[in-house]
């Protein structure tokens, strides 16, 4: 019992000794977090091609090439608070050979620790850097600013390093230089446009029409592009055919399938661009088509392939006509890419800089942007009147001179045969409201296709209520087409 009691007691002090001292070595590794482990002496050797090595650790990046007069900077993150009790450190920095250690400027930088402290030896092309007392949180930095002409670059560090030196309000200069640039083209290119067709202003009139154009194609001449005033010219003269019916009633208005020919739609004989509107406007077997019902129509998708169908179908007859050098709708087609290269790659740039270069780089990129994204806005304006289309515009300038003659019309006879006739291309090149105002002194009978059944038709009536429709439908159609097109 005894010699138990005594082996026990034996055991357990050993057992306290072993915890004793296991317990205070641990402890005190917890407290002082020990001395590191790593090597206190580094080497930094900064070669003559700007190669640069920490402890054989390629930084050479950390070099960077003054400009301007300045010196060569060399800035490198030594010791990154690790955890661990540090001590004292010694840099060895090894310069090129005909670089004198004494002509380099030396800031030895320490933060979060007590009291920073950095001794530095020079002795030929060697720099000694010493850091004493360094804690496990501190952060040991070197800077050395070495005199120019020590250290050769390659062309492409230069051009880096020059683009990385340069301040913020330079970055934003040059992003603000792209779209003025790209906007000086734009302007250049479209004031030439301008001064084509301003070439084409006449002082003469013509009282007939100058052909039996399509009043879209018409329009298409007079404004380079598509607008909802085509496609409402367009509509206006399908009504005169004897495609359409327009009836208002209720501050509502309905579209009707007008005449025998509709009503047997499949097998009428209709121009391309006519059965895309009709296609549009009606189902395929009705023939009665509400407000409410083209609403649904417009609406039930975003984009219309029948709206851009109808675009192709004009800018193809304007140019099958020899009117443009290129199709419209190419030619708008080639700088609105153009325009979307230059967007998407300084879309790509912007990008690429945040993830891997100087915040400074992305004002230059989002300058691109910009200038993108007006190349885009602006394609549409952009086209190619051919010798002939400026000559026959020359005729329909004419005959818009004799539309917006503020003489009345007074020959009853004349005036009920030219009105709906001459409409739709008075609404092409923008003169519906002068020529309605040439009818203001005679009595003209509205077009047979327009019904009002709540109010007395008249002149006013008419117009107000038409006009305001086809801005209304034709905005929408312009609204929903394929944004492929324009």
């Amino acid at each position: 019992m005894l010699l138990v009691t005594f082996q026990t007691k034996h055991f357990l002090f050993w057992v306290g000794i072993f915890i004793l001292v296991f317990g205070t070595y641990f402890a005190y590794n917890r407290i002082t977090a020990d001395v590191l482990t790593s090597p206190n002496r580094s080497e930094l050797n900064i070669n003559k091609n700007s190669a640069v090595t920490f402890n054989g650790q390629d930084i050479s990046g950390s070099l960077s090439p003054g400009f301007f007069g300045e010196k060569d900077i060399f800035f490198y993150q030594i010791y990154n608070a690790p955890g661990e009790y540090i001590g004292d450190i010694t840099l060895a920095v090894n310069l090129p050979e005909d670089l004198a250690a004494e002509l380099v400027k030396i800031e030895p930088i320490i933060t979060y620790t007590s009291i920073p402290k950095a001794n530095v030896a020079t002795q030929g092309n060697q720099i000694v850097i010493t850091g004493r007392e360094l804690n496990s949180q501190a952060l040991f930095s070197v800077k050395l600013l070495i005199p120019k002409g020590y250290i050769d670059f390659p062309i492409s560090r230069l051009i880096s390093g020059f683009l990385q030196s340069q301040a913020i309000l330079f970055w934003i200069v040059v992003s603000a230089f792209l779209p003025i640039m790209t906007f000086f083209i734009l302007y250049k290119k479209l004031r030439e446009q301008q001064k084509i067709r301003k070439s084409v202003q006449v002082n003469y009139e013509l009282a007939e029409l100058p052909g039996m154009a399509n009043p879209a194609v018409v329009a298409v001449l007079n404004d380079g592009k598509i607008t909802p005033r085509a496609i409402s010219a367009f509509l206006l003269q399908m009504a005169n055919k004897g495609l359409l019916e327009i009836v208002f009633k209720d501050d509502h208005f309905s579209f009707a399938r007008y005449g025998q020919m509709t009503k047997d739609f499949k097998d009428a004989n209709l121009e391309p661009a006519e059965k895309v509107l009709i296609s549009k406007i009606f189902k395929d077997t009705g023939f009665k088509s509400s407000d409410e019902d083209i609403q649904l129509r417009i609406t039930h998708r975003l984009f219309s392939d029948k709206i851009a169908t109808f675009y192709f179908l004009v800018y193809e007859e304007a140019y099958s006509m020899g009117y443009f050098n290129q199709a419209p709708h190419l030619t708008h087609k080639k700088w609105r890419n153009i325009g979307l290269t230059i967007f998407f790659t300084g879309i790509l740039g912007a990008v690429a800089v945040l993830l891997w270069a100087p915040v400074g780089l992305v004002f230059f990129w989002i300058g691109l942007v910009i200038a993108g994204a007006l190349v885009v806005k602006n394609s549409a304006r952009i086209n190619n009147l051919s010798p002939k289309g400026l000559e026959i515009l020359k005729k329909w300038k004419a005959f818009k001179n004799y539309l917006v003659n503020s003489t009345p019309l007074k020959n009853e006879n004349q005036s009920k045969n030219v009105f709906s006739r001459y409409l739709p291309f008075a609404l092409a090149l923008g003169a519906e409201e002068e020529w309605v105002q040439r009818f203001r002194e005679v009595s003209v009978d509205v077009p047979e296709w327009y019904v009002c059944l709540d109010q007395e038709v008249t002149m006013k009536n008419f117009s107000q209520n038409l006009l305001n429709l086809l801005n209304w439908l034709s905005s929408a159609f312009t609204f929903i087409k394929d944004p492929r097109v324009e």
